[in-house]
């Protein structure tokens, strides 16, 4: 028999903001779970309650586990998953500004009553940041190196109201960023955020991006954008310096499969991260592709060779990260003998390939 964890009456998860503007129209999400032994039936109702610095009530809110169906407002997200929302608007709060203590009551079904430890949330007119003035590249180009980048920010309410500045990239026709990058407040009441970018900030990026900068603070208020045109140059990726040997001798049945180290060396312009696969063709002295004309994939990872061919992964490259791509490939007593010929490319993460380069080895008896 399969006996179920009986749930306790508790409050738990609590998640409060930090601080709620009063002139924002933006809502504050305030959540809990609260589970009870009889499941829903046995939650009665659930309220939030917002008290002064010296305890006295100012607000009570009723909170929802209605998927923010029945209860306009509620901002809960899934129904009946006992974690309970109330999402109040900034500027509909009506107190004054200040720090308030902020509990969750729980009453059960049978009148029992539990209430959350005070948390302290302060309410305060937010104003907005800005970014005054900025420095970034007109291009990120091949071979570029580390070029400093920064925005000089202000915020009336003090440059620790500051969180970051966002970098969002965008292209034609997509409202969305397609990425975004954070350059974090320095904590050192600097009013620069900077940080460095070079050729490597390409990564996955090709072509004309239109760049939208904004500075956003703890209550999620953003400044005013700017916006900038920046050409992203992505080079495909250079494959050399195979190491293969020239000949190979058949084992015997007796011996079991010999096994081969293959190497290749690959760079990027844009480093190593943007290298998304690295791998080769076998044609056989016979005219057929290997691996049933599968690539056999290399790998620069580090791993040992293990001979797993549910663990192709560990192909025994022995250095992670240093551009030296590595495949262990297994020689049979019943290969065919003959030239074969290697096809090496390496695939980059906007899928641009490589100019192939061509290797060959004699297995003979």
């Amino acid at each position: 028999e399969i006996v179920g964890t009986v749930q306790p009456f508790e409050i738990s998860r609590i998640i409060l903001p930090a601080v709620v503007s009063s002139n924002s129209d933006n809502p504050f999400l305030f959540s809990a779970k609260v589970t009870h032994p009889e499941g829903i039936t046995g939650i009665s109702e659930v309220i939030l309650l917002i008290a002064d610095s010296l305890g006295a009530s100012q607000l009570t809110y009723p909170m929802y586990d209605d998927g923010n169906t029945q209860n306009q407002g509620s901002g809960d997200v899934i129904a009946f998953d006992q974690v309970y929302s109330r999402e109040i608007i900034g500027n509909q709060v009506g107190v004054a500004n200040g720090h308030y203590q902020v509990r969750i009551r729980a009453v059960s079904s049978s009148d029992e009553v539990l209430e959350s430890p005070a948390q302290i949330v302060e309410i305060f007119s937010n104003q907005p940041p800005e970014i005054l003035n900025y420095s970034f590249p007109d291009s990120i180009l091949t071979g570029m190196l580390s070029t400093t980048i920064f925005f000089t920010v202000a915020d009336n309410d003090g440059l620790e109201d500051i969180r970051w500045v966002l970098l969002q990239g965008l292209v034609s026709g997509n409202p969305s960023p397609v990425f975004q990058d954070t350059v974090y407040n320095p904590g050192n009441n600097s009013a620069v955020f900077q940080t460095g970018v070079d050729s490597s900030y390409a990564v996955r990026r090709k072509g004309d991006y239109e760049m939208r900068f904004v500075a956003e603070d703890r209550v999620g208020e953003f400044s005013q954008p700017i916006l900038k045109n920046v050409f992203f140059e992505n080079t495909a990726p250079l494959v050399w310096d195979s190491q293969v040997p020239d000949t190979l001798v058949l084992p015997t049945a007796s011996s079991g499969l010999l096994d081969t180290l293959i190497t290749i060396r690959v760079k990027d312009g844009q480093s190593l991260l943007d290298v998304d696969a690295v791998y080769f063709f076998s044609l056989k002295p016979d005219t057929t592709l290997a691996n049933n004309g599968n690539p056999l994939f290399m790998w620069d990872n580090g791993l040992p060779f293990l001979g797993d061919p549910n663990q192709l992964h560990y192909a025994g490259d022995k250095v992670a990260g240093d551009g030296i791509y590595s495949l262990t490939i297994l020689l049979s007593d019943s290969a065919l003998t003959g030239k074969y010929r290697f096809s090496f490319y390496a695939l980059d993460r906007v899928v641009q390939e490589s100019v192939v380069w061509v290797d060959s080895v004699w297995v003979r008896n």
